[in-house]
């Protein structure tokens, strides 16, 4: 910490209370150390509770809740389907963040605009921690949350004058956002404020919310006393002291054991209060599934699943005498799938068809895909984003799957130059126009357990393999026992083999050399490659490259079965291709990449 000021990073503070009125109170406070509070703000009386926060914060917000199902006043908790409460949070919430992450950053954009030190009065980002804490980390800001605590009967008193709130509803939602802030991962909030303390400590208190050490000079001593005149001023003098709570017989046990835990928070170790809140979390959970305060939320954005429409084209016909056979292209985004596409469209016409499918079980989707199949008896080759391996069994049907890898750092450039100037109106796309690439690896890197810009391809093929080992180990197991698996890198070698491999089931089938969708210009791997670390920096490449450093193994792997005749020339070629492979594993930092393995074929 920077004695005296604020550090010169960005940083931004949540404020988290559900009442308003102490939030207003430390909002106020803070603007005295230079910081801007995001859209409106509320007054220390709690009003406008209800839009309480950015306005474009506080509406997206409410928009979510919306598609969730609820509203920002109702004291339900999401549940997945199929799933308690507890284990469909942290699934919940990464759903979040991956739908609405642009909007997230379009609207902090929209609240803050270039200020470098904001405050965020609004009490349901801890409803949606992971959303808020990738947004702000894509937009370069380190962030504290910190839970405002009153006593739970001055909220429900605010909450009825300022809402007109039900006084037991009112508890019922202090409950809910409290327990919320305190469960939000890894560790709950950076920070709990218990409104006494800040009666009590004033300018002290406020100055370890900002994370800043006051000096004694004239200007510290200055801030000192506008934040007490402030404190003095606008924080409610008739706050009921804790002990009025615990001795009211109607108030329930869980509330009061919330309340203690909150007071007892900073005196305790964060591991004993890390299991205090999972006893009152289900203890919560509990009460929701006897009391019926439940939203079931499905899957966010994805509609029913949609054929694209076939072309008329000359079209070969299968072998006759043969078991039917089917074509399932696994087109994994920029990898030259469009491409792919375009040969099955001109070998097979009015036979290909293309095929998304919203999230589901792989025993459901795999259900779908041979009821498609048996449908459509003339059908041989199938394109899909969203299918998932391994391929399906369908009786009767010859299933070859058709999947190819890329380097993984220039697939995500690539993708991103994509998004950026396609007119689809995609969370990548959006994401993609209002960043330059370091934010929008930032952004996607900060989402937890998003896969687009962490080892994606391994992730996919390590799915076709099921039993024991790593990720990166069933992937490569499926590269050995998957018919065919090309490389971008190695097109015409890969579409050869490919015609090798379907002539004898489609007589006629003819690969050739095309560059459909393609997004970038033609400079060598190695030249893409060096630009990228100039446009990210050191720092942000290494993250990346650590990001997909299975990715990159695999990448390796599959490389190496189109470099040469022999095992020693395959090998010898696949290490010089991924000399830009080699020196990020070789740089501090980076994880280890494995060395790429010959495989026949």
């Amino acid at each position: 910490m920077i004695e005296g000021t604020p550090p010169a990073d960005k940083i931004a503070v949540v404020l988290l209370d559900i009442s308003g009125s102490g939030s207003a109170v430390l909002s106020k406070c803070m603007t005295v150390l230079g910081f801007t509070v995001a859209g409106r703000q509320r007054d220390a009386g709690g009003q406008q509770a209800d839009a309480g926060g950015g306005d474009e914060i506080t509406r997206l917000n409410d928009t979510i809740l919306a598609e969730l199902g609820s509203t920002w006043d109702r004291p339900s908790v999401f549940i997945a389907q199929g799933q308690r409460p507890l284990a469909s949070a942290a699934q919940i919430d990464e759903m979040v963040a991956g739908r609405y992450l642009p909007d997230a950053m379009a609207a902090l954009n929209s609240a803050c605009g270039a200020t470098r030190r904001i405050v965020i009065d609004d009490p349901r980002i801890a409803l949606m921690p992971a959303l808020w804490d990738a947004a702000l980390t894509a937009l370069g800001f380190t962030s504290r949350r910190v839970l405002v605590v009153g006593n739970p009967l001055d909220c429900a008193d605010l909450l009825h004058r300022n809402n007109r709130l039900a006084r037991p509803r009112g508890l019922q939602l202090w409950l809910r956002y409290t327990l919320a802030a305190l469960s939000m991962r890894p560790a709950g909030p950076d920070q709990i404020i218990c409104l006494d303390a800040l009666r009590e400590r004033q300018a002290a208190a406020v100055f370890d919310i900002a994370g800043i050490v006051n000096n004694d000079d004239e200007s510290g001593a200055a801030r000192t006393a506008s934040i007490n005149r402030i404190v003095a001023a606008d924080l409610r003098a008739d706050l009921l002291p804790p002990d009025v709570l615990f001795r009211r017989p109607l108030i329930a046990n869980l509330v009061k054991d919330c309340y203690r835990a909150c007071l007892d928070w900073s005196e305790g170790d964060r591991q004993s209060s890390a299991a205090a809140t999972a006893d009152l979390a289900a203890r919560f959970e509990e009460f929701c599934l006897i009391s019926g305060s439940l939203v079931q939320v499905r899957p966010l954005g994805f509609g029913p699943a949609v054929a694209t429409a076939r072309p008329r084209l000359p079209a070969i016909a299968p072998n006759a005498g043969r078991k039917r056979c089917v074509i399932i292209h696994y087109h994994l985004f920029k990898n030259a799938g469009t491409s792919v596409d375009a040969i099955l469209k001109q070998n097979f016409g009015p036979r290909w068809a293309s095929q998304e499918y919203a999230p589901q079980r792989r025993g459901d989707m795999a259900a779908s895909v041979r009821a498609f199949l048996l449908e459509q008896p003339d059908l041989v080759a199938l394109s899909s984003h969203t299918l998932l391996l391994p391929p399906p069994d369908v009786p009767g049907v010859e299933i070859f799957p058709i999947i190819f890898v890329r380097h993984p750092l220039d697939r995500i450039k690539s993708a991103y130059a994509f998004e950026r100037e396609q007119r689809a109106d995609t969370e990548g796309a959006r994401l993609a126009k209002q960043v330059d690439f370091a934010g929008y690896v930032r952004a996607r890197l900060a989402v937890p357990q998003e896969r687009f810009c962490r080892n994606a391809q391994a992730f996919r093929l390590a799915m076709a393999v099921s039993g024991e080992g790593s990720e990166l180990e069933r992937a490569i197991r499926a590269v050995e026992l998957l018919p065919f698996v090309g490389s971008v890198e190695a097109f015409d070698a890969s579409v050869n083999l490919l015609q090798q491999l379907l002539a004898p089931r489609f007589p006629g089938f003819r690969g050739f050399a095309t560059f459909a969708n393609v997004s970038r210009p033609g400079r060598t791997l190695d030249a893409r490659i060096a630009e990228m670390r100039a446009e990210l920096g050191d720092d942000l490449f290494e993250t990346l490259a650590a990001a997909n450093a299975d990715d990159l193994a695999l990448y390796g792997t599959v490389l190496a079965r189109y470099s040469g005749g022999t095992a020693s020339g395959r090998r010898d070629a696949g290490e010089r291709a991924i000399g830009s492979a080699d020196a990020i594993a070789a740089r501090p930092g980076a994880r280890a990449v494995a060395r790429p393995v010959a495989a026949g074929g």
